[in-house]
């Protein structure tokens, strides 16, 4: 994988200013043509856990976006190396949406081919967030498939 610091940062500036405004098409479109991006086993979570194309992101991102309402991203950390960079964060959201506000950590793992993401890691609280799908509120939510 190539792609310059620069090239890494920003890469993962547009990714997290699209997932917080909850924009799925143009976080899709800064996936390259293949992608390999995995998210933490969440049992009750109506996303997929994978993805392998630009499409399936999109799929992806439109249910984690209908799932989980961000309401504040606050960063802790970044950290670049050569084509990799990784995020460290937490979310304020309403979990599922329109229920009740929970903190949560989370790291954001990308790999960068040109100015394209290739890879894509998210390591969530699998416990909290497990918990809040469980919840009555998340009955209304469809479970979206790539």
């Amino acid at each position: 994988m190539s792609g310059s610091r620069d090239t890494v940062m920003l890469a993962m500036q547009r990714l997290v200013s699209r997932w917080a405004v909850r924009d799925a098409l143009g976080a899709s479109r800064l996936f390259a043509d293949t992608v390999d991006l995995w998210v933490s086993p969440i049992p009750r979570a109506p996303w997929p856990r994978a993805a392998a194309n630009p499409r399936e992101v999109e799929s992806f991102f439109i249910a984690v976006t209908a799932a989980v309402e961000p309401v504040r991203i606050t960063a802790r950390g970044l950290v670049v190396d050569r084509s990799a960079a990784v995020f460290m964060g937490r979310m304020r959201a309403r979990v599922p949406a329109g229920g009740p506000l929970v903190d949560h950590d989370f790291v954001l793992s990308i790999a960068v081919d040109g100015d394209l993401i290739r890879q894509f890691r998210l390591y969530l609280d699998t416990r909290l967030l497990d918990a809040a799908f469980a919840g009555r509120n998340a009955r209304h939510i469809p479970r979206v498939s790539p």
